[in-house]
């Protein structure tokens, strides 16, 4: 198990002393490509990711990255109950350093569960559209954007369905950062908190919110991705390697 980096513990033992002050300096948050682990719930079930470095993917050029999420069975994470779910979850890092999903290429027995894309592309109206991971962490914030949604149902595509697909559908998303202790295999103590929530109307992005999307990414510097509590499906998986 990795230690806490000594510039959280700098962090968190200065603010208790004198106060967050101007010059402390948190670390740095990141996804990094070429990475490959599984991540496990309390019943036992297992979610495979790994990242690749890709390019020109949907409306999107640039540095990308894909956060592949495959599943030992339908009750697992990703969309538990979704027989054979597949995601290709593709992020850009703008030139800020901050990580926006851009790009879903969803994959699932069809037979069993019509009616979902298999391509969405996330065109953002704003700058906090759709955001993951912010450049520099400094401080507690949250960040409110807008997308618009351009599906496609009939297969998947590397394609900008900017004006071809199905669409747009104007979306709401909201990230709250924060940093939480993780008790993780692979890794105990401060980490990233992004609290994601999609599709929710304003007042309706509370800690227990179920009704829409509502998820909670947690980030170990140096590490990645350690743990996913997915609030709405009543979901907590946690890095095992």
């Amino acid at each position: 198990m990795k230690s806490i980096p000594i510039s959280l513990l700098l962090v968190f033992g200065c603010c208790s002393l004198v106060g967050c002050a101007a010059f402390i300096t948190y670390p740095t948050f990141t996804l990094y490509p070429g990475q490959s682990w599984d991540m496990q719930a309390q019943n036992g079930d297992l979610t495979h990711f790994e990242t690749v470095a890709i390019q020109n993917v949907g409306c999107q050029s640039g540095e990308l990255l894909d956060i592949h999420t495959t599943k030992s069975q339908a009750r697992s994470y990703w969309q538990p109950g979704l027989a054979g779910a597949e995601l290709h979850w593709i992020l850009h890092r703008d030139n800020r350093g901050n990580w926006h999903a851009v790009t879903s290429l969803i994959n699932w027995d069809q037979a069993a569960n019509p009616g979902i894309p298999h391509t969405i592309n996330y065109i953002p109206l704003n700058a906090n559209a759709y955001l993951i991971i912010p450049g520099r962490y400094r401080g507690r914030v949250t960040r409110t954007g807008y997308a618009n949604w351009w599906a496609d149902f009939n297969g998947q595509t590397s394609s900008c369905l900017k004006g071809v697909g199905y669409g747009p559908k104007k979306l709401r998303w909201t990230a709250r950062f924060s940093i939480s202790n993780v008790d993780t295999t692979v890794y105990k103590g401060p980490a990233l908190a992004a609290e994601q929530f999609e599709g929710c109307w304003a007042d309706g992005e509370t800690a227990q919110q179920t009704k829409c999307a509502h998820e909670i990414w947690y980030f170990a510097p140096g590490i990645g991705l350690v743990e996913i509590n997915s609030v709405w499906e009543n979901t907590i998986i946690k890095r095992i390697n």
